[in-house]
């Protein structure tokens, strides 16, 4: 039960864009509702569509969205502002904060700190999911992944099942040599006891004037009006250009009923079935490096069928 006076209770989740943060977010809202208690999501989406908030929406769970920018940088007042309502409304409520694929958790913090310095929040943890693919692949974006590492309370090493024991042991020394001495957990899916994941308490500290950018990436976002060729689509996501980072979002298929969820990054793609009792748009958002979006449209409009 929520107390007035009490302050609230955050978790942040963090990492690099798909990685898994979605998938861990489901798994410890599920867990806290097991618990007895009514969690309150946060998500922060780069782009000006929702896409995640979609896959956790089950019509129980109360979701605040802050979409069309980054929470560590341009969107730092929205986010504190978000607290403060929450800490007014809802003392002592536990909440649960997602941030973009390409936040710095640092500047994060830093929004965080009005409301902290008052007393209305205690940061229970800040989990980072690492995805034990990335290998070299991360190039140019070295410096935001190190960043959100360097933050981190617990680090998860997920997507263990898409690589060889050698890569993942190389990932893990990937991690340990920029934060040591932190908590670290091979996980498939995500899939861990939140209790162990949870526990302890959180050595966050604020920063100030943290000097956070996003700048480096850019968001599209595709209504998909008609339904897409199978065999087309699935070639148009097997042949993204490499700065083209990450592809969500959800598609109709030509002889094929129902809408499909869409998750694109680097060599793993999956489209599948979506079920939710809510409508859903045809909508795809991609984030890429400002460079490698520019051919997107046209390859994707190659693959519109018959309505």
């Amino acid at each position: 039960m929520m107390k007035q006076g009490r302050p609230l209770e955050i978790v942040l989740i963090g990492g690099f864009l798909g990685s898994g943060k979605t998938t861990l977010v489901k798994r410890l809202l599920d867990w806290e509702v097991e618990q007895g208690t009514r969690p309150i999501v946060i998500m922060n989406e780069f782009g000006e569509l929702d896409i995640d908030s979609h896959l956790i929406d089950d019509g129980q769970i109360e979701i605040r969205r802050l979409s069309g920018g980054c929470i560590c940088c341009d969107m730092r007042l929205a986010l504190t502002n978000a607290l403060d309502d929450l800490a007014e409304n809802s003392p002592g409520a536990h909440v649960f904060l997602e941030t973009t694929g390409v936040a710095d958790p640092a500047g994060v913090l830093e929004a965080i700190a009005p409301v902290a310095n008052k007393g209305k929040i205690v940061v229970r943890k800040l989990l980072l999911v690492y995805d034990a693919s990335l290998g070299e692949a991360l190039q140019e974006d070295q410096y935001t992944a190190q960043r959100q590492l360097l933050m981190a309370d617990a680090i998860l090493i997920n997507r263990c099942d898409t690589v060889s024991p050698e890569e993942v042991a190389i990932a893990e020394r990937q991690v340990t040599q920029i934060k040591p001495d932190v908590p670290l957990f091979r996980t498939v899916y995500c899939d861990i006891e939140p209790e162990e994941l949870l526990a302890g308490e959180s050595t966050a500290e604020y920063p100030s004037e943290t000097p956070a950018s996003t700048d480096n990436y850019r968001s599209l976002a595709f209504v998909v009006d008609k339904p897409l060729l199978r065999e087309c689509f699935e070639d148009w996501l097997g042949n993204l250009p490499s700065d083209v980072l990450r592809v969500k979002g959800f598609v109709r298929l030509v002889d094929e009923d129902g809408l499909f969820e869409v998750q694109a990054v680097r060599q793993h793609r999956t489209i599948r079935p979506f079920e939710s009792l809510a409508r859903q748009r045809s909508v795809l958002v991609a984030v890429a490096h400002p460079e490698g979006a520019d051919s997107l449209t046209k390859g994707l409009q190659e693959c519109v069928g018959e309505s």
